[in-house]
Parts: C-alpha cells; structure tokens; sequence
C-alpha cells in the first residue's frame, strides 16, 4: 500500500494548525470601522455579516437611533444607525457605508457605520484600559479598552453592553 498520497493533506493541516496557533498569539479579532472619523472596533465573535447598505424600512415611534428595518434572507432584523446612538450627527450614506450584521444572545441587529477598514487581530498588549476619565458619545462601561493600530488610536466597544441597553426615548414595552 503507497502511503504518499495521505502525507500532503497531513502536511497541510500541521501548517494549518501552526498557523492557527501564530494567530492565536496575535490577539482577539476585531472590526476596524469609521464613525465620524474616528476608528472603533467590535469583536467579531459577535459579527456576523457585513452588507451594502439596503432597503431600510423605517418604524414609526421608536427610537431616532433605530434606521428602521431589513428583510436579510427572510428575517426581520432591526438596523440602529450607530452614529445617532452615540448622539453624533447624522450622515447620508456613501459608497463606504456599512450595516455591520451582529448577533448578542438571541438578537440580531444590524449597525449602520461610516466604512469597515479592516478584520484584524490585537493583542491585548496592543489595548490599554479606557480612562474613567474619558467623556464623549460612548459610555465608559461600553469600552474595552483602547489599542494602539499603524499610529492611530481605535476605541474597541463592547457591543453586548451597547446593543443591550435601550434608549431613554424608547416606547414602552407592552406588556
């Protein structure tokens, strides 16, 4: 029996998993978007998708950061416009703009940004804490932290504390 065609696949899964453990030394994955110029960034472990921008169904009565709605392949999925979440004005939307998909729980939400940059690891060396002292659109509790990436500063966001809470302007549950 000619063992040699097993080898190949056998060698290509070591370097897979060699390169599996490389990655795993560079850190977390995160998206790297633009809001108002800034840069943030989500886990992707809680990203599903990220689309063009589409048919937003608007809802009357909900909050001004909610867009409205998409169908996404036969589900109804709430798209919040993350610039008026984070009280900053509003943009028409570009070539650049996204809805970053995300799932928190049982949710699905979509996110409008300005442009997803990159997927990209950072290792917690990269992050330091955010400053109690910080102030602006973003609840400190809703900051990982923040990471120094090719000279520039970006804010990495919890999205579960983010997409979790409800706005003051939000109508009453019926219940």
């Amino acid at each position: 029996m000619d063992m040699q065609p097993a080898s190949p696949p056998a060698r290509r899964r070591r370097k897979s998993l060699t390169q599996h453990k490389r990655y795993e030394d560079q850190g977390d994955l995160f998206v790297i978007f633009l809001l108002a110029g800034e840069r943030y960034g989500a886990g992707i472990h809680c990203v599903q998708e990220i689309l063009k921008p589409r048919n937003i169904t608007e809802i009357p009565h909900t909050p001004d950061s909610l867009a409205g709605v998409i169908n996404l392949r036969g589900r109804i999925v709430p798209v919040v416009d993350l610039r008026l979440k984070f009280g900053m004005p509003p943009r028409p939307h570009t070539k650049t703009t996204r809805i970053m998909v995300a799932v928190i729980g049982d949710l699905t939400l979509g996110m409008i940004v300005d442009e997803v940059l990159a997927v990209r690891p950072i290792s917690n060396k990269r992050i330091e804490s955010a400053s109690p002292m910080l102030s602006g659109s973003v609840d400190v509790n809703a900051v990982i932290g923040l990471a120094k990436l090719d000279g520039e500063v970006a804010t990495l966001l919890n999205l579960e504390e983010i997409l979790g809470r409800r706005d003051d302007n939000a109508p009453a549950a019926n219940g």
